[in-house]
């Protein structure tokens, strides 16, 4: 299918509701995470500091940050068998739990991104138009600095950017261009994580967005 000297917008939806899904979907895939472990492994042995970074102050007067310090004591004191539930919290939920795969996901940035994407792909500075799905087989493959250049991108918002770094790790081309659209559909997946799906239609599958928008580099 052919369509030519059709005024188009890059597609900016597909790319962004894919990349929040599929960070989300990387954070979530994180092993159970273990405070007592964290805290030993992430931050020397100080429980200050990853009280700190859940508060997001480091005013050791404020509310938030007393407050996660008595949280914390509390996680640490079920992890060591401590049976009296005045002095507990098991930190094992949810919700809990998705708060600390998001510290320890961003202490350990994805090294690899997969992508496959399908549309109306702009050829020739949108001379020509051919619906197309990319790669025909397999998928396009970021690490390093093409990795690192991609999400940099789009932690400022530039998709035409991260277009472009796809572009280039796709037989380099760099004169192509995907098309907004209800038929567009952009998927990508960190690290081997689930695959975060997103479509010109603006909806997405996939896990929370938690923190997409400041997506951590190697």
């Amino acid at each position: 299918m052919t369509k030519s000297n059709k005024v188009f917008t890059e597609d900016t939806t597909a790319i962004t509701n894919s990349v929040a899904t599929a960070y989300g979907n990387y954070v979530e895939s994180q092993s159970t995470v273990r405070v007592t472990d964290l805290i030993i492994n992430n931050y020397n042995g100080n429980k200050s500091a990853l009280a700190q970074e859940l508060a997001g102050t480091n005013d050791k007067k404020s509310t938030a940050y007393k407050s996660q310090m008595k949280a914390i004591g509390r996680w640490l004191a079920f992890e060591s068998g401590e049976t009296n539930k005045k002095k507990i919290r098991n930190p094992n939920g949810k919700a809990t739990q998705s708060k600390l795969k998001g510290l320890v996901a961003r202490k350990t940035p994805p090294h690899k991104a997969t992508i496959t994407m399908s549309g109306y792909v702009y050829y020739d500075a949108g001379k020509d138009a051919r619906y197309r799905r990319i790669p025909a087989n397999g998928d396009i493959q970021l690490s390093g600095n093409a990795l690192a250049t991609f999400i940099k991108a789009m932690n400022d918002g530039d998709t035409h950017a991260a277009y472009q770094e796809v572009w280039a790790q796709y037989g380099g081309a760099t004169d192509l261009e995907l098309a907004e659209g209800s038929d567009t559909e952009f998927n990508i997946s960190f690290d081997g994580a689930d695959i975060g799906t997103g479509s010109g239609s603006g909806s997405g599958s996939g896990s929370d967005d938690t923190g997409w928008n400041d997506i951590p580099v190697q």
